[in-house]
């Protein structure tokens, strides 16, 4: 291959790169119908966040606690709890800053504690 023919591919890597990153962007801009302000009023209410596997996810969802609507209309689906801390007492977690970042975002299953109303 010339160096002109390797250059070009560069370039169409490059523009496919950004156009798949402006997709992602314009589908969550407009397709989210108010997701984004959904998921952070959950986060105004919670003190603490947990990032938790499946399987604490599961018990959390037999001990009778739903996935929150506002994460799963994400893509891929964030599923959001909301438990007290003796809840989460002997799952297997790791804490989370309370903030839209992509740590928390690409968590997968997290859990938030509400702050102690008085």
């Amino acid at each position: 291959m010339t160096i002109a023919y390797e250059k070009m591919h560069r370039r169409v890597r490059k523009m496919q790169s950004r156009l798949r990153v402006r997709g992602w962007e314009f589908r969550q801009r407009h397709g989210s119908k108010g997701a984004w302000l959904r998921l952070a009023r959950q986060l105004c209410d919670a003190e603490q966040a947990w990032a938790i596997d499946e399987a604490g996810a599961e018990r959390l969802e037999r001990a009778g606690h739903a996935p929150l609507a506002a994460g799963l209309e994400f893509h891929p689906p964030l599923r959001l709890y909301i438990a007290s801390a003796k809840e989460l007492e002997d799952l297997n977690k790791t804490p989370l800053a309370v903030r839209l970042d992509g740590t928390f975002l690409g968590s997968g299953c997290v859990a938030l504690i509400p702050f102690r109303r008085s």
